[in-house]
């Protein structure tokens, strides 16, 4: 979400890692959404795990914190994970808001 400030623009922002979605995974999310009007599962597509949420941040210097980000992600190597819980953002009383993902180069 892009929102003007006294100084220009800002973009909520976190960085985060995308999740490629598996059988199981994309069931979860067919179940989600099928448990009610009240929830709202995300495309696969979508999918991240948030490793730090960076809040609002000037929308001028988004590009060369991207590009910061991707250089440092290309040190590491892919990891697979085990989901233990299924939660909702920032709460199950609270709507989820929009922001800026930057996407992580593969390895």
């Amino acid at each position: 979400m892009t929102k003007p400030t006294g100084r220009g623009s800002t973009i909520r922002t976190f960085i985060g890692v995308g999740v490629e979605p598996n059988d199981e995974l994309t069931s979860l999310l067919a179940q989600l959404g099928a448990a009610g009007p009240d929830v709202r599962a995300q495309s696969p597509e979508k999918l991240h795990i948030t490793l730090r949420f960076l809040g609002d941040v000037e929308a001028s210097i988004v590009p060369a914190l991207r590009s910061v980000v991707q250089q440092t992600a290309t040190q590491f190597t892919q990891r697979s994970i085990q989901l233990v819980s299924v939660d909702a953002f920032p709460s199950p009383s609270t709507p989820p808001s929009s922001g800026s993902v930057f996407p992580l180069p593969n390895n």
